[in-house]
C-alpha cells in the first residue's frame, strides 16, 4: 500500500504533513498555518483544510470536520468526500453517508476498496445484507490483500450461513496465498459438512496447490471430498479429478482406492461405465498405495489387461509386472477364492441359474482356482438354459392366463344364468299360486250368500258378510294356499340345490384341470352352499308366521255398496221386505268380481316372502364369490409371473451385458488371484 494512502485511510495526514517537528496542539498549529497561507497572493488552503477536518474528526466535532472537507478542491477531494461520508456515519446520518460514498469517482484502487468496505459496514449496520454481500465481494475482487478484507468477507459469509460464498473465498485465498492458514479454513468448512454440490473439477486448482504445499492438508481435504462424492451422481468425475492429483504414497488415500476397486469388481457398476475409469484408477492407486496394496493394485492391472488389453498403456503394464516381481503381497488366496465362489453361488441363486453346488475341499489354492474357472465356464451355458426356460415358461403361462380368463368369463355367465333360472322358477311358482288365488278367492266370496236368510237382520248384513268373507279367506289361505306354497317353496329350493350342485361339479372339473395344468394341488373352487340353508331357514320361519290381515271387502264406499247398506237400514225392520232384500243382496254379492279384494290378499301374502325373492341375485353372487375370487387371484398371480418372465427374457435378450458383465468381473477377480498365486508359487 502506498504510504500516503495509508495515512489518508487512518486520517493522520495532518501528522505526517504538518506536525513532524511541532510540540503544539494540532488545532493551534493548523490555525497558524491557515492564517499564514491566507496571506499569500495565490493561497491554496485545501491541504490545510483537509488536515483540519481530520483533527476535528478525531475530536468528534463532525460538523466542523464536514465543513472543512467540503472546501477541499485539490487532488485530495475524493478522500475528503470519503471522510465526509465517514463523519455522517458517525453522526448516524446514514442515507447522506451512503449517497456520498456512491458519488465518489476515483482511479485509486485503495480508495475504491475502502469505499466498498465502508459501504459494506454501513449496509450491515442497516441489516441490508444483500447489498452488504455485494460490497464485500467488490472489495475482495479489487484488493484481496487489503487490510484482512478476505477474512472479513469470509467471517461475514459464515455469519450469514452463506456457505457457497464462504467456500469461494476459502478456495480462492488458498490458491492465491498458498497459506496453511487458509488451508485450515477450507478444511473447517468441510469438517462442518458444509459442502455444496460443486462439480469436482471446481476443486482441481486448489487441490493442486494444497498437494504441493502440504501433504497433511491434502489428505485431510481429499478424505472429506471423497466421502462427500462417493454417493453422488458425479462420483466418477471426482475419481477423474483425484486420479490426476495423487503423486505419492498415502496411507489415508490408498484405502479409498482399495474400497472403490472392491466395489467395482463386486458389480457395483456396469462394465461400460467402469472401462473408461479403471485404467486411471489403478494407475493412480499404484502411486498412493503402500507395499501390500501396491501389489494388489499391480495384480489388478494385469488381470484387467488380460480381459481388455486395449485399456492400458505399456508403461503401466510394465510397472505392474515390476511391482509383482519385486514386492510381496500378504493375502490368503484360499480364503479370497472361497469368497469368490460364495459370490458366484449367490449370483447364481439370485438369477435362478441352477441347483446348489457343493464346493469340494482343497488344500492353495491353484486347484481351487481351477475349480472356480470351471464353474465360471458353466455359467454361460446356464444363461442359455435360463433363456430357454423363460421362453417355455412364457408360452405356458400365456396359455394358462388365457384359460383362466376364459373361466372367469364363463363363471360370470354361469352366475347370471343361475340367477335368471332361479328367479324365473320362483316367479313361475308365484305366478301359479297367484293364478289359483285369483280364480278361487272370488268364487268362495260369492258363495257367502249362503248365510243370508229371510230372518236375517239386513241392517247389519254388510258387516256379517264382510266377517264371513274374511273367515273364508283366512281358512283358504291357511288350509289351501299356505301348505301348497310351502311345498312349492321346498320344491324351488330343491331345484335350486340341483342347479347349484351342477355348478359345483363344473367348478370341481375346473379345479382338477387347472391343478394338472399348474402342477399344483391348491386351486380349490369351493362354492358357498350356506345360502341354501339360509333359504330353508327363511322359508320355514316366514311360512310359520304368515299373517292374514282382515280385508275391507263390503265396507268400501262404492255407490252400489252404499245403496245396499242404506236399503238394509231403511227396510230391514219391515218383515214383508226381507225376501226382496235377500234377493237384492244375493244378486249384488254374486255379481261382484272381487278382483280388487283378491289382489289385495295376494299382495299382502307374497309381501311377507319378498326377503327370499329379492335375495336371490345377491345370494347367487355370494355362492360364486369364492371361486370367482380364487380365479381372479390366480389370474393376477400368473399374470405377474408372466410379466416378470417377459421382462427377464427381454433383459437377457436385449441387454446381454447385464448377465455377462458379472461373469467377466468374476473372471477378472479369478485372473487376479491366479496371478498372485503363481507369484507365490
Amino acid at each position: 500500500m502506498v504510504e500516503i494512502e495509508s495515512v489518508l485511510i487512518d486520517k493522520t495526514y495532518y501528522e505526517k504533513t504538518f506536525m513532524e517537528n511541532e510540540n503544539q496542539h494540532p488545532v493551534e498549529v493548523m490555525g497558524k498555518l491557515y492564517f499564514e497561507e491566507q496571506k499569500q497572493s495565490f493561497s491554496d488552503l485545501s491541504d490545510i483544510r483537509f488536515a483540519q477536518g481530520e483533527i476535528y474528526y478525531h475530536c468528534k466535532d463532525y460538523e466542523a470536520a464536514i465543513y472543512k472537507w467540503e472546501n477541499v478542491h485539490n487532488n485530495l477531494e475524493p478522500w475528503a468526500r470519503k471522510n465526509m461520508a465517514d463523519a455522517y456515519v458517525e453522526s448516524d446520518i446514514l442515507d447522506t453517508a451512503e449517497n456520498i460514498y456512491k458519488s465518489i469517482t476515483t482511479d485509486s484502487l485503495i480508495l475504491n476498496t475502502e469505499i466498498n468496505l465502508r459501504l459494506f459496514h454501513l449496509y450491515v449496520q442497516q441489516n441490508k445484507f444483500n447489498e452488504a454481500n455485494q460490497m464485500i465481494k467488490n472489495a475482495v475482487v479489487l484488493d484481496p490483500d487489503y487490510r484482512n478484507v478476505s477474512k472479513i468477507a469470509y467471517s461475514f459469509f459464515v455469519e450469514q450461513q452463506d456457505w457457497e460464498n464462504a467456500l469461494e473465498i476459502a478456495v480462492n485465498e488458498s490458491i492465491r496465498t498458498k497459506s496453511t492458514e487458509w488451508f485450515d479454513i477450507l478444511l473447517s468448512i468441510f469438517e462442518n459438512d458444509q459442502l455444496h454440490k460443486k462439480n469436482p473439477t471446481y476443486y482441481l486448482p486448489v487441490l493442486q496447490v494444497i498437494g504441493e504445499e502440504s501433504k497433511l492438508h491434502f489428505e485431510q481435504i481429499v478424505d472429506k471430498l471423497w466421502n462427500h462424492y462417493k454417493n453422488e451422481s458425479i462420483y466418477f468425475e471426482w475419481l477423474q479429478v483425484i486420479n490426476q492429483l495423487v503423486k505419492e504414497e498415502s496411507e489415508v488415500i490408498s484405502p479409498y482406492y482399495m474400497q472403490e476397486y472392491i466395489d467395482m469388481i463386486g458389480g457395483k457398476y456396469s462394465l461400460a461405465v467402469m472401462k473408461p475409469v479403471v485404467p486411471n484408477l489403478l494407475t493412480a492407486w499404484i502411486k498412493v498405495a503402500g507395499p501390500n496394496d501396491r501389489v494388489f493394485a499391480a495384480s489388478a492391472v494385469l488381470a484387467w489387461n488380460h480381459q481388455f488389453p486395449e485399456l492400458f498403456t505399456e508403461e503401466i503394464i510394465n510397472a505392474g509386472r515390476t511391482i509383482l516381481a519385486e514386492e510381496h503381497l500378504e493375502i490368503d488366496i484360499l480364503t479370497e477364492c472361497h469368497d469368490l465362489l460364495q459370490a458366484i453361488k449367490r449370483w447364481e441363486k439370485d438369477n435362478k441359474l441352477g441347483t446348489e453346488t457343493v464346493i469340494p475341499s482343497f488344500n492353495s489354492s491353484l486347484d481351487l482356482l481351477a475349480f472356480t474357472r470351471q464353474r465360471l465356464a458353466s455359467l454361460v451355458d446356464k444363461q442359455q438354459e435360463l433363456k430357454a426356460s423363460l421362453s417355455e415358461s412364457i408360452e405356458i403361462n400365456d396359455d394358462i392366463v388365457g384359460r383362466l380368463n376364459g373361466s372367469v368369463h364363463q363363471l360370470e355367465d354361469m352366475q347370471e344364468e343361475k340367477i335368471r333360472v332361479l328367479q324365473k322358477a320362483y316367479k313361475s311358482m308365484k305366478d301359479k299360486l297367484t293364478a289359483k288365488m285369483k280364480e278361487e278367492i272370488p268364487l268362495f266370496l260369492k258363495s257367502t250368500t249362503e248365510i243370508m236368510k229371510e230372518d236375517t237382520d239386513y241392517r247389519t248384513i254388510h258387516l256379517d258378510l264382510n266377517i264371513e268373507m274374511n273367515n273364508r279367506i283366512r281358512n283358504y289361505m291357511n288350509e289351501t294356499i299356505l301348505p301348497l306354497f310351502k311345498q312349492l317353496l321346498q320344491d324351488w329350493i330343491a331345484q335350486s340345490q340341483a342347479e347349484l350342485n351342477e355348478s359345483q361339479e363344473r367348478m370341481d372339473e375346473w379345479s382338477t384341470g387347472f391343478n394338472e395344468l399348474l402342477g399344483v394341488d391348491s386351486l380349490d373352487l369351493l362354492c358357498d352352499f350356506s345360502i341354501l340353508e339360509d333359504w330353508k331357514r327363511d322359508a320355514e320361519r316366514l311360512s310359520d308366521n304368515v299373517s292374514i290381515d282382515k280385508e275391507n271387502i263390503l265396507l268400501r264406499r262404492t255407490p252400489s255398496q252404499v245403496l245396499l247398506k242404506s236399503a238394509g237400514k231403511l227396510f230391514g225392520s219391515l218383515p214383508k221386505n226381507n225376501t226382496v232384500l235377500a234377493n237384492t243382496y244375493k244378486n249384488f254379492v254374486e255379481k261382484e268380481d272381487y278382483v280388487e279384494a283378491a289382489e289385495s290378499v295376494i299382495n299382502k301374502f307374497f309381501r311377507q316372502f319378498e326377503l327370499i325373492e329379492k335375495a336371490i341375485a345377491r345370494d347367487i353372487q355370494i355362492f360364486f364369490k369364492e371361486p370367482y375370487q380364487t380365479l381372479k387371484d390366480t389370474v393376477i398371480l400368473k399374470n405377474n409371473e408372466l410379466e416378470k418372465n417377459r421382462v427377464d427374457y427381454t433383459e437377457i435378450k436385449e441387454n446381454p451385458e447385464k448377465f455377462l458383465d458379472p461373469i467377466t468381473l468374476f473372471e477378472i477377480r479369478l485372473d487376479q488371484y491366479e496371478i498372485i498365486a503363481k507369484k507365490d508359487n
